[in-house]
């Protein structure tokens, strides 16, 4: 099962969105989430590299938890099938600030496609420059 994890380390808060709720029970999501919340903030402030966030953040025993789409309205995965996609989905959005409402299994499906011909053209980049520049030594 595929959940999007977002981290805002200037609030010290993670956030959550799982599209098809259904596979966990709260109960052993928290389980699965606790070590997360409670190892995140330790180990930012032992590693030294976070020293810019504020001391309260740093100082939190545990960081606080959004999601599991009690706070964030989600569209969900009527299949049941592709929270991978849902997954990146979610990422795409949270990267382009678009809003997630028009996220749906059609859409989802749609971009199931451009992701794998994005994987593909770039997998096959250099086997196709490979081949041009063959070509292009035995037109000369």
């Amino acid at each position: 099962h595929f959940l999007t994890v977002e981290i805002l380390l200037y609030e010290g808060k993670i956030k959550v969105y799982d599209c098809n709720l259904p596979v966990f029970s709260e109960k052993m999501f928290l389980t699965h989430m606790q070590p997360l919340l409670k190892l995140l903030p330790k180990l930012l402030t032992q590693s030294k590299l976070m020293d810019h966030l504020p001391a309260e953040v740093l100082a939190k025993e545990s960081w606080d938890f959004e999601g599991r789409n009690k706070n964030i309205q989600l569209p969900k995965n009527t299949t049941g099938a592709a929270c991978g996609p849902y997954s990146l989905a979610y990422i795409e959005c949270l990267l382009t600030g678009t809003q997630m409402t028009g996220v749906c299994d059609t859409i989802v499906g749609k971009m199931q496609w451009v992701w794998a011909y994005g994987v593909l053209t770039k997998w096959l980049e250099p086997v196709y420059k490979k081949e041009h520049v063959q070509r292009q030594r035995r037109t000369r």
